[in-house]
């Protein structure tokens, strides 16, 4: 099994964060859960990057389950490079310059 590492765009890092914080907020419980789904979809695009369809640029997309936020990452050579965490009702032009570096 092909092992793959991990890098966060600066901003995508914040985006998580953000969403962690704004759960938090809520409750304590509700961003475990956020941070649980986000860490089960990463394991997955880890173990298979490739699972996810393709929709814009080479950016894949998995989507969180309970939460409306998705995980846009590329792959090159042995490295998943996250992209965004991005909210559905944000406006995909507000990332769209990141991926399209």
């Amino acid at each position: 099994m092909k092992l793959f590492s991990v890098k966060y765009d600066g901003e995508a890092k914040d985006e998580l964060e953000k969403a962690i914080l704004y759960y938090k907020n809520i409750s304590t419980d509700l961003s475990k859960d956020f941070v649980s789904e986000f860490r089960k979809s990463l394991k997955i695009i880890k173990s298979n990057p490739s699972i996810f369809r393709i929709r814009k640029n080479k950016v894949r997309f998995s989507i969180l389950n309970r939460f409306p936020y998705s995980i846009q990452y590329l792959v090159k050579d042995d490295c998943i490079y996250i992209m965004a965490v991005f909210h559905h009702k944000r406006n995909q032009k507000t990332v769209s310059k990141r991926l399209n570096k």
